[in-house]
């Protein structure tokens, strides 16, 4: 039995080349967070953190005497900078494992909500009604990503919207949904 079931780094390949083989390459778009969100919320808080940690340390082994207070601290720092990682973690988790998949029927959206925990969810494309764009940032604009929200009719079994945020260049990504959904000859998005 494997424990970790769920936190499977290879199963994004194992889903897409499911859907690849049931409707061919053309008709799969599989979207993932932009390298902009793995900068922001990922690399660059990882540095940061680490780089205090590592000046905490350094400046206490400068300053003290005692051998055992000295490694008490260095302890206590490496603590503090263990636990200030966790939401690091959560957005890599989030960074490497959330994805969405377009298909000429069904939009799926992946997401890993931790090492035990992942959620799928499915909109069925008749039920579209429409495709959003949003670059509500400066930052957004300037590295051209932004969110997509795919919205539908609501009904009981169904969810309302499915959204993808981080998207590096939505209108494109947008613009090839639109070309995905139009092979099924349905167009009330």
């Amino acid at each position: 039995m494997k424990i970790f079931s769920n936190f499977d780094t290879n199963y994004r390949k194992k889903v897409v080349a499911s859907y690849v083989e049931e409707y061919g390459s053309e008709n799969i778009l599989v979207i993932n967070r932009s390298k902009l969100f793995g900068w922001s919320y990922v690399h660059l808080p990882f540095l940061w953190y680490t780089i205090i940690a590592i000046l905490i340390i350094y400046l206490t082994v400068l300053r003290m005497d005692v051998s055992f207070m000295r490694r008490f601290i260095v302890v206590i720092v490496f603590l503090a900078w263990a636990v200030s990682l966790l939401p690091v973690m959560k957005k890599y988790i989030d960074y490497k494992l959330d994805f969405t998949i377009v298909t000429p029927k069904w939009v799926f959206l992946f997401n890993q909500t931790g090492i035990l925990n992942r959620n799928m969810t499915s909109l069925n494309v008749n039920n579209i009604r429409s495709i959003v764009v949003n670059k509500s940032w400066l930052i957004y604009s300037i590295f051209n990503n932004g969110d997509i929200r795919i919205l539908s009719e609501w009904s009981d079994n169904e969810l309302w919207e499915v959204q993808m945020k981080y998207v590096n260049n939505p209108e494109m990504k947008r613009a090839k949904i639109k070309q995905i959904f139009s092979r099924t000859n349905i167009t009330n998005y």
